[in-house]
């Protein structure tokens, strides 16, 4: 960050550091903390965050499975997806007519 930005941004690196440690991006972490610390931002989290051993690294579980939908992609023709649409939608409506059936 800017010298000219450090007016009351030291939360903003105690914020990020973190953030970033626990997304697997630890050195973008630890050159935000030498940043802060040299400019003299006093930073209120620990120096533990920017060890690999010690903080545990946040593992998005969706992008894993739209990596296993590709694996096991197989081609449908467009009269099969329309189906598997109208299935899924239908079910839907149903759920939909009862609920709105026990509010009246």
């Amino acid at each position: 960050m800017k010298k000219s930005s450090l007016g009351g941004y030291g939360p903003v690196y105690d914020l990020l550091i973190p953030k970033l440690c626990r997304g697997g991006a630890f050195e973008k972490g630890r050159e935000l903390w030498d940043e802060a610390t040299a400019m003299g931002v006093v930073l209120q989290c620990s120096s533990d965050v920017l060890d690999p051993s010690i903080t545990e690294v946040f593992k998005p579980v969706r992008k894993v499975k739209e990596e296993m939908n590709l694996l096991n992609y197989t081609p449908r023709s467009r009269l099969e997806v329309a189906k598997v649409v109208k299935k899924k939608n239908k079910g839907k409506r149903k759920k939909k007519k009862e609920k709105n059936a026990s509010r009246t």
